[in-house]
């Protein structure tokens, strides 16, 4: 061994560095590390979502309907709507009223409904969704209808081009393999 004392140390410090980043790329490669991976991906992108939560308080957020809190891109839907009740289904003509400003480009909070086949999420994608002009993400809860599956047309709003993501409660589309699976579902509480 040559060089000083001071020397020395630092080559052995220089050693254990490559050893510990050799050991973190090992980490890299294991279930756990994979796994905590996804759960921070996954948490991050949550996060990015294009959506106002501070709207939300802590106090409400598992109530079905107080995630209309979210909605940004519809301000003229009336209170009424959010405060009818879960089985009502709003006529095409009052939901058509209520997203006539709506072009898309935010957030759109539609009732899941109770009633089969007939929801409002039906009427929105029949009248409403033809109308809308820039990319939304929907989030739908307040009702015990499946997603996608108990939604009458559930595929034309999959489908378009308009919705990039469908954040709702009751979804039985959201896990991959199982019948009505589509990527843009995603489950909420």
């Amino acid at each position: 061994v040559h060089g000083t004392d001071g020397e020395l140390r630092g080559t052995l410090k220089l050693g254990a560095k490559k050893k510990k980043k050799k050991k973190i790329n090992e980490d890299a490669a294991s279930p756990q590390f994979r796994r905590k991976q996804l759960d921070s991906d996954l948490t991050q992108a949550i996060e990015n979502i294009d959506m106002s939560m501070s709207a939300i308080n802590m106090d409400s957020i598992i109530w079905s309907r107080n995630w209309h809190k979210v909605a940004t891109s519809c301000p003229s839907i009336p209170q009424s709507y959010y405060d009818a009740q879960t089985a009502k289904v709003q006529k095409s003509d009052d939901l058509k009223k209520y997203f006539m400003g709506c072009t898309g480009g935010g957030i759109v909070w539609l009732r899941t409904g109770s009633a089969r086949g007939n929801s409002d999420i039906a009427v929105f994608i029949d009248h409403v969704l033809p109308q809308i002009t820039k990319p939304f993400i929907l989030v739908s809860s307040d009702g015990d209808n499946s997603i996608p599956s108990q939604v009458k047309n559930a595929k034309a709003l999959l489908e378009s081009q308009m919705l990039t993501k469908w954040y709702t409660q009751n979804c039985d589309g959201c896990v991959k393999g199982s019948p009505g699976y589509h990527d843009k579902l995603r489950p909420i509480p």
